[in-house]
């Protein structure tokens, strides 16, 4: 599958050839989160993190991992997602700041 394989070639990218990765990656679709597949799931909040990661130097990437992370909240059940969120929260702090600074 595509995305499978680009959840593993992202990691070996840099620069611009990263940032649409990413942005490819974290606009999977919703069918792909609800099949529930963990390893999908697990990548994709990896590639969330990254994305936040690149994001505060690239409002784009912060603002397509923010939609992302939007969208997998709001797709998979509670139980599910908090296990993820306790993993990517402590990245928001840098990431909020961005969004004021530039709305």
């Amino acid at each position: 599958m595509y995305y499978k394989e680009l959840f593993e070639k992202y990691k070996e990218y840099q620069d611009e050839l990263l940032n649409d990765c990413l942005k490819v990656l974290l606009t999977i679709p919703s069918h792909f989160i609800l099949n529930d597949d963990q390893m999908i799931i697990k990548d994709l909040v990896l590639a969330i993190r990254r994305a936040f990661q690149i994001g505060l130097l690239n409002v784009y990437v912060a603002h397509a991992a923010v939609l992302s992370l939007s969208r997998l909240v709001t797709k998979l059940p509670k139980k599910k997602s908090l296990p993820f969120l306790n993993f990517i929260n402590p990245m928001l702090s840098g990431i909020l700041p961005i969004f004021l600074v530039n709305c």
